[in-house]
């Protein structure tokens, strides 16, 4: 179990990480999901720091990182996180 300094500390350095990639990705184009409670429908992530916060999610699940933990780490709820890695629907 990890304590939450050792997650923080984590957190921190994934957060690093997760910059240094965002730098080298140059942004690519991702269509990302977020429900939107007021039509009941998913529609493409709009606002920048809510694409990079998907971006950061998703990273943080390819190398291995629980839910629980990206949701600690985003300081969101397991439920967003849970949206962010959500496939975009075609």
């Amino acid at each position: 179990m990890w304590r939450t300094s050792s997650i923080i500390t984590h957190a921190n350095s994934i957060n690093a990480i997760a910059r240094i990639l965002h730098t080298q990705i140059k942004k690519k184009k991702i269509i990302m999901q977020n429900w939107k409670s007021i039509t009941s429908e998913y529609t493409p992530i709009v606002k920048q720091s809510t694409m990079d916060l998907a971006r950061q999610a998703k990273y943080l699940q390819s190398i291995g990182i629980s839910i629980d933990s990206i949701a600690i780490m985003l300081d969101r709820s397991k439920s967003r996180v849970y949206e962010y890695l959500k496939p975009a629907i075609k």
